[in-house]
């Protein structure tokens, strides 16, 4: 996930800062890697109805729920759908 040489982010907070990686997205938007925010600053995220996080790194799946976009290996899953055989 995360090389020396990757771009990062600094989070500044009372008590201390935590440098995260940032995350290039194969499509869509780039993020910020979260993973040890817990265990390094013993703060969490609030995300209210789960809009702004990712569960996890696809290399094969975009989804985009805000505008209706749902692709397997390139493809709309709608497409997929109507034409299996």
């Amino acid at each position: 996930m995360a090389s020396d040489n990757q771009d990062k982010a600094v989070l500044h907070y009372p008590g201390g800062e935590y440098e995260m990686p940032i995350v290039e997205a194969k499509e869509g938007n780039s993020g910020f890697a979260l993973g040890k925010l817990l265990a390094e600053t013993g703060l969490t995220t609030v995300d209210p109805g789960y809009v702004n996080t990712g569960s996890t790194l696809s290399e094969i799946t975009y989804s985009d729920g805000g505008n209706g976009i749902l692709r397997y290996r390139g493809y709309d899953i709608a497409d997929l759908a109507n034409n299996a055989t």
